[in-house]
């Protein structure tokens, strides 16, 4: 049966609106932000510490970046330590946790939270092999001043050294230190470039991602993203962006939550919502990095560079 996928734009309510902006306008009382900020400053900890706040990338996770990550003392879940992986990033002895599903058709075709819901939707997982990564508007050079000039709107990093000085690079990101400011002229993907136009700058093509490892042969489960020809200051392809295609792709049910599960979320249709929705994304939500040693490490995306500590 043909899939059928279609996109809604939903308003919220007017009424609603104007009752959480007005409930967001009520300041908090001093004396019980006062009491929270004391009893937080008096928790007894193991060290001074007393808060870490992690930040990571628009539609990065913490098994994307820190899947092989392992803590000096104490335990994590990530994808090394549930054994979906090895250490050395090759799949686990459970990686069938992260096994993938498809669906033949969508009906009603409307969004979905739980699949459940949809009447004979055909859920099948992905076989042999996972969807290819895609490029993703990740950039294929590097752009250079006078296409930048030409067509501003549409520039985007890597900014060709060549062309661009440090002063001219630290107008475009002044927020960077000096010494920081090669980080915006690395990273081009190398893959094809759908600008036929030389003098704008250049664009990703909609093609699969041929520099990750066996790109075409992935096992339906979690695959290592760095390599030989993907270091960490490279650009990867995008994800999938939109809230309620991010719902359907966690295929959540209250009936299937555990204590090891407590949301019910299946999270098992990652690819498959944004290959349904042509965004050129294919499986790049599966894909991890692999922490090499204790150093520091950039991960680029088209939306930005993540900066981490190793």
């Amino acid at each position: 049966m043909a899939l059928t996928y279609i996109e809604r734009k939903r308003k919220p309510s007017a009424v609603m609106a104007l009752f959480l902006v007005a409930l967001m306008s009520i300041p908090a009382p001093a004396s019980t932000l006062s009491k929270d900020s004391d009893e937080a400053d008096h928790q007894k900890t193991a060290s001074p510490i007393k808060h870490v706040i992690l930040i990571i990338g628009e539609n990065r996770t913490f098994d994307n970046i820190f899947a092989t990550y392992v803590p000096r003392h104490g335990t994590v879940s990530n994808l090394l330590s549930k054994g979906i992986i090895h250490s050395d990033g090759s799949p686990g002895p459970n990686a069938d946790l992260a096994a993938q599903f498809q669906l033949q058709t969508i009906n009603p075709p409307t969004f979905f939270v739980d699949t459940k819901q949809l009447i004979s939707p055909g859920k099948t997982a992905y076989a042999p092999f996972l969807p290819t990564p895609e490029a993703g508007n990740a950039p294929p050079l590097a752009v250079t001043r006078s296409q930048f000039l030409k067509d501003p709107v549409d520039a985007a990093p890597p900014f060709d050294a060549k062309t661009f000085s440090t002063s001219q690079l630290h107008t475009i990101s002044p927020a960077l230190e000096i010494e920081d400011l090669p980080l915006i002229t690395t990273g081009f993907t190398g893959l094809k470039n759908c600008t036929t136009d030389p003098t704008l700058p250049p664009s990703a093509c909609a093609e699969p991602d041929t520099r990750i490892g066996n790109f075409n042969k992935l096992p339906n489960t979690s695959f290592q993203i760095t390599g030989a020809k993907v270091p960490y200051d490279s650009y990867t392809g995008d994800m999938v962006h939109r809230f309620f295609h991010m719902w359907e792709q966690s295929d959540c049910n209250i009936g299937d939550a555990t204590t090891a599960n407590p949301s019910g979320c299946k999270n098992d249709l990652l690819p498959f919502v944004g290959v349904a929705r042509g965004d050129d994304s294919g499986s790049n939500s599966m894909g991890f990095y692999k922490r090499a040693g204790r150093r520091r490490s950039f991960v680029q995306t088209p939306g930005g560079r993540i900066h981490h500590q190793r």
